[in-house]
């Protein structure tokens, strides 16, 4: 494990530090890290813990350290999730004012943990699942809390972070790999965007029409407003070169 972390903080710091090498394991460093990779999580310092830098291995285990003066030391670690991590985030799902680290697994597990005293809160909801593939959290409705929306290879699912219990299920299938939030139209709503080709508007749960003429957006996907236009363009990667869509315009850009 020490040589995990050795070889992780010596990656940090080359591919952070520019033609000026770091010399230590700075925020800026881990943060930068954090947007190049789903499965590591910097979390923030607040009035209980330093910076944190939280990772999933393929073991399946995820580790947390905190890091004061350059070093890391290791705060926490589960190694009973028997699958590996398909989803794994910070977030205040009830609104409540108290963040909590959320993972799910590729076997099926949605787990909660409090974010300071890593104290477990609860797992799964009113239903259970033999996988989950890929899982992101946002508020989609007019109450609150947050939805959790994910995908178990078959079927799309929204549950309410707080009942836990469910508020759609798909009546097609729809996989996919990465699912992304942004209001891409007129409407005030966001969508949810796969990254396997569909566009699904939240509130009516209508399958938009771009989703009909792109295809598979890109194994890896981001979103940003390129064209000014106010509504996000997607960024899709199908290894080499990048695919850029316009979905307000419904056309494939570059």
């Amino acid at each position: 494990m020490k040589l995990i972390v050795t070889l992780l903080v010596v990656g940090i710091m080359f591919a952070a530090a520019g033609p000026a090498r770091s010399q230590s394991l700075s925020a800026e460093s881990l943060r930068s890290l954090a947007t190049s990779y789903e499965f590591f999580v910097v979390i923030e310092p607040n009035e209980e813990k330093p910076l944190r830098f939280m990772y999933a291995d393929k073991g399946p285990h995820i580790h947390i350290y905190t890091v004061e003066d350059g070093r890391p030391d290791l705060d926490f670690e589960l190694t009973d999730l028997n699958t590996r991590v398909s989803a794994m985030f910070v977030r205040d799902l009830d609104k409540d004012g108290e963040e909590s680290i959320i993972i799910a697994t590729k076997g099926g597990r949605i787990l909660a943990y409090g974010l300071n005293n890593y104290e477990f809160l609860f797992e799964n909801f009113q239903d259970d699942f033999q996988r989950i593939i890929c899982m992101v959290a946002e508020n989609i409705d007019d109450d609150p809390q947050d939805e959790v929306i994910f995908t178990d290879g078959d079927f799309l699912y929204i549950y309410d972070s707080v009942s836990r219990a469910q508020e759609w299920k798909s009546d097609r299938n729809y996989t996919a790999g990465q699912i992304r939030l942004a209001n891409i139209d007129d409407d005030p709503q966001l969508e949810i965007i796969l990254n396997t080709g569909f566009v699904i508007d939240s509130h009516f749960y209508t399958e938009e029409t771009v989703s009909a003429t792109t295809g598979l957006f890109g194994a890896r996907v981001e979103m940003l407003d390129l064209t000014g236009d106010g509504f996000p363009e997607i960024l899709g990667e199908i290894e080499f070169p990048l695919r850029i869509w316009d979905l307000y315009n419904r056309e494939e850009l570059w």
